[in-house]
């Protein structure tokens, strides 16, 4: 039998995922306390920023650790859902009521007009320890901070582009060349998607691949 019996494709998939992500230590360290429920931790996080910034991808990563210490987890996909509250609370399933919950939610713009919802019946709705994390293109509502309520267990991130020293670190995990840094990072500016995609074409060319 092969060196993976017993194993599934979505394990190589996720150890490839998670040797191929890089920075993002402060909102990691942010995300991990709320797991911990650390004195001072947020439980609900507002995660924003624009096309190919590495929303999806941060998430991914949150899941998995989620899923490793063994607690339930709720994805639910703006793109796939009915944009109705029936369609969202069937999208986030029966889990949605068990003790510790995350509930993470992707790709919100797409069904942003069930922010105020969310925020007024059924994020409070959910059991005491719950985690939520809401990723989208558009930063929150004014009413989410305008509302005392929400200033201590709310916290707002706006992802950016990746540090110039992180952007290497996802050459390097392409298997780049360290000649061909620079002009790509010039290129790109440190955005996450256009530095993969970037990558995969410098990669074409013999060349550009590091040789190990």
């Amino acid at each position: 039998m092969g060196e993976h019996e017993g194993g599934y494709l979505r394990d190589l998939l996720e150890a490839a995922r998670d040797r191929a992500f890089v920075g993002r230590i402060a909102e990691l360290a942010l995300f991990r306390t709320a797991l911990s429920s650390a004195p001072g931790s947020r439980s609900v996080h507002y995660l924003h920023g624009p096309g190919g910034i590495g929303k999806s991808t941060f998430l991914r990563r949150f899941a998995c650790e989620v899923h490793r210490e063994g607690r339930p987890v709720a994805e639910v996909d703006g793109r796939t859902l009915i944009p109705t509250p029936q369609g969202f609370t069937a999208a986030a399933g029966d889990v949605i009521g068990e003790p510790g919950v995350v509930l993470l939610v992707d790709t919100f713009e797409r069904c942003q007009g069930l922010e105020h919802w969310l925020r007024e019946e059924f994020v409070p709705g959910l059991p005491a320890g719950s985690v939520v994390v809401i990723a989208g293109r558009r930063p929150p509502d004014s009413d989410w901070t305008s509302d005392p309520g929400w200033a201590d267990p709310l916290h707002v991130t706006s992802l950016r582009n990746l540090t110039p020293k992180d952007a290497v670190r996802l050459l390097r995990a392409r298997g780049l060349r360290p000649e061909v840094h620079q002009s790509l990072l010039s290129f790109t500016g440190g955005n996450p998607l256009a530095l993969t995609l970037a990558a995969a074409v410098a990669l074409q060319d013999g060349a550009a691949a590091d040789s190990g």
